[in-house]
């Protein structure tokens, strides 16, 4: 992008955790390869004492594109205080982790950040998915406490064995646990845009499809040396990479 565009002369913000430092690692490699220069990197600290600074060094510098690798948390105080110093003529180009926030999609931010360019993640459907996310039970799932909490939420009610612990909340409101979730439309079952859930459901997918073939290879036909196959009791990262359906799965 920075080559398509002919940037020069580009800023730098992240969160300081893995995801901002690693980020910030890898785009300063590829900044260089393409002979562009960094105007100034800044990490933002949970805390947000150093808003102030980083938004007066965007506002001030004279880099006019800022990549940011970061969550939307961590942008609303940034973008607030951009704001009062009235920052314009700023190109941001956004992270998957907040190109497709609403939290920052709102006309309260629209001097800031039009023109923004965001990488995504690919979404699509995953079958049977929010069949299974509208089906659990909150007596019998994996993690029951926060079944039942979500319940509880989900349906302003309280579920009899919670009754005591949560005291006289909802008291009169009992849940029967028959509540029907496909009734209700929030965060949790929304199925519309599974970017993050579907990256990771196609990684497990690939992996499996990999051990399958592993473990239903057959001598002359494996992905090998002279049609060998792995050993599915005994086998290296490599050889589970190199299962010809693994990469036909990714395309």
């Amino acid at each position: 992008m920075v080559t398509h565009f002919g940037w020069t002369w580009i800023g730098l913000v992240a969160a300081d955790n893995d995801y901002g430092q690693e980020g910030i690692k890898i785009i300063k490699q590829e900044i260089a390869k393409s002979g562009a220069c960094v105007a100034f990197t800044e990490y933002m600290q949970t805390t947000y004492r150093d808003i102030p600074k980083i938004a007066k060094i965007i506002k001030t510098s004279t880099a006019n594109v800022v990549v940011v690798f970061s969550t939307d948390v961590y942008l609303i105080p940034l973008f607030d205080e951009l704001l009062k110093l009235n920052t314009t003529g700023k190109v941001f180009v956004a992270s998957e982790a907040w190109s497709i926030t609403n939290v920052l999609s709102i006309e309260k931010y629209s001097s800031i950040l039009l023109g923004t360019i965001g990488f995504a993640f690919r979404s699509s459907k995953i079958p049977g998915f929010q069949t299974y996310l509208n089906n659990i039970d909150p007596y019998n799932t994996p993690g029951a406490s926060w079944a039942n909490i979500f319940w509880e939420e989900a349906f302003g009610c309280t579920l009899p064995d919670q009754k005591m612990i949560n005291g006289s909340r909802n008291a009169l409101n009992v849940c029967t646990g028959d509540e029907e979730l496909n009734s209700i439309h929030n965060l949790y079952n929304d199925v519309s845009s599974l970017r993050a859930s579907y990256n990771i459901y196609t990684a497990v997918y690939v992996i499996a499809q990999a051990l399958e073939d592993l473990m239903f290879c057959n001598d002359e036909e494996g992905s090998f040396s002279k049609g060998k196959c792995a050993d599915i009791g005994k086998f290296k990262a490599w050889q589970v990479k190199g299962c010809p359906k693994m990469f036909f799965v990714f395309f």
